[in-house]
């Protein structure tokens, strides 16, 4: 089942496709391309992922990878058909980085890189596309407090 962010249609070269399951990772991509106006599509298997591919000609495919099986990995990159392609792992699956290079992938990233510096790899990857800044403080909830940890809300110490 593919997740779908706004019923609109959106060119090709507006669309992502990122196979990414946990939010961790899926949160940060969906607040920067949804501000640039990119629509996101997210498919749940590499299956779906090969099929999306096949029907759409996106301007970037991400991919957790681990979230797919290695053997896959070859065919994005093929089925891409010019599109950027970007995958990220953790740093102890070293065979698995490993196989994203030898697969064509264009740029492979460590899990921490690509949180930490998400912005400046999407923008390397969409040249001509201007990602604006996301102020966390700004989508949090409006009766949200910004209290200090060590402070609750009475103004009272906890220590």
């Amino acid at each position: 089942m593919v997740r779908w962010f706004r019923n609109r249609q959106v060119s090709n070269d507006r669309l992502v496709v990122a196979l990414i399951k946990r939010y961790y990772f899926g949160a940060n991509l969906e607040d920067f391309l949804s501000l640039a106006g990119f629509k996101l599509l997210q498919p749940t298997s590499s299956e779906e992922l090969l099929d999306l591919l096949s029907r759409h000609d996106p301007a970037l495919v991400v991919v957790d990878l681990t979230q797919c099986d290695v053997s896959v990995l070859p065919d994005i990159v093929a089925r891409s058909n010019g599109s950027k392609t970007l995958a990220f792992g953790p740093a102890h699956e070293e065979k698995l980085l490993n196989s994203a290079v030898d697969a064509g992938f264009d740029e492979v990233v460590l899990n921490t890189y690509y949180h930490r510096e998400l912005k400046s790899i999407l923008t390397r990857l969409l040249p001509g596309y201007v990602l604006p800044e996301v102020d966390r403080k700004e989508k949090r909830r409006s009766d949200y407090l910004d209290i200090p940890a060590n402070r609750d809300p009475r103004g009272e110490s906890q220590f």
